[in-house]
């Protein structure tokens, strides 16, 4: 049957069928609509049966797919009820794909299925989950930009972008700069140095912001610590 024949599902079906990896599944289920379609695990695993005395390689095959896919919907799910930071890194600690670059569009591919079923609450937690996706990456530029072009004034940014100097941003950082060492990536330097520059430097604002605190005025309007003896 010619290509411009098959169903949305047929054809998506059939590009699934020929992917090589879960990177090309997150991008197929990016694009296609239909490739979203949660009843396609249990059709891919209902095919491996039915061809599992016939062909057992293409059994197998047709079973790690569908597992692909299904670990696919489980951490869209999850990314679903990511309402603050601790979810967002577990969400991250769940799989590696939560890195790949194709997983945000996959999420706007879920979103407007969500939409388009009238899912009031699916949208809401992907596009919450999202947002939090957005405000770390952008601090993430930011410190960078800013540490390289102006240092000096990291502490204003820090007041401005609290989430920078929380733990649980630093534990996802790290597990950027962990799964780039897994890889072999050429990042995986750049990503711990980062890491260990923002640890740092936050510790730092810490406790100047805490000596400041402290500090009292002298006669002369300055600002000196107090000291008790």
């Amino acid at each position: 049957m010619p290509a411009q024949e098959l169903s949305a599902r047929q054809q998506a079906l059939l590009k699934i069928w020929n992917s090589q990896d879960i990177s090309e599944l997150l991008q197929l289920m990016a694009e296609m609509r239909a490739a979203r379609d949660p009843s396609l695990v249990q059709e891919l695993v209902d095919e491996a049966s039915r061809c599992e005395m016939v062909n057992p390689v293409l059994a197998n095959r047709l079973r790690q797919i569908s597992k692909g896919l299904e670990h696919i919907h489980k951490l869209v799910d999850v990314f679903a009820l990511v309402k603050d930071m601790k979810g967002f890194v577990a969400c991250h600690h769940q799989s590696d794909l939560c890195w790949a670059p194709e997983f945000p569009r996959v999420i706007g591919g879920f979103m407007k299925d969500a939409l388009h079923a009238q899912d009031a609450s699916l949208l809401s937690g992907l596009r919450t989950g999202l947002r939090i996706r957005t405000r770390a990456i952008r601090a993430v530029s930011c410190f960078q930009q800013i540490a390289k072009d102006a240092p000096e004034t990291l502490s204003d940014l820090f007041d401005r972008e609290p989430l920078l100097c929380e733990p649980l941003f630093h534990q996802w950082l790290g597990l950027r700069a962990d799964l780039a060492v897994r890889m072999g990536d050429a990042s995986s330097s750049l990503a711990r140095t980062i890491l260990e520059h923002l640890v740092h430097t936050c510790r730092l604002h810490e406790v100047l912001r805490t000596a400041s605190a402290h500090m009292t005025q002298d006669i002369c309007g300055k600002q000196v610590l107090p000291i008790w003896f």
